[in-house]
């Protein structure tokens, strides 16, 4: 267990996040970060949260994302979804 601040970088590590996907998809970094990446997307209690970057190993075994904490969260317990 953890804290979420506002606006920080999370990553989420789990299995069948992005199950087809074997490499790392990264948003561009020009511009905003998209809420949905490789089909991919989050929620912070409630809000749509930026995505950096989604990784597989093609099988889903091993998958990871790396999102914004949306800047309008405030302290307490975050359900992530």
């Amino acid at each position: 267990d953890g804290a979420i601040a506002p606006c920080a970088l999370v990553a989420v590590n789990g299995t069948n996040i992005v199950p087809t996907l074997n490499g790392t998809r990264t948003a561009s970094s020009l511009g905003r970060l998209p809420f949905t990446l490789e089909g991919v997307s989050i929620t912070v209690n409630g809000i749509s949260a930026p995505i950096q970057s989604v990784t597989g190993n093609g099988n889903g075994t091993a998958d990871n994302v790396i999102f914004q904490a949306p800047c309008e969260l405030l302290a307490g317990t975050a359900n992530v979804t």
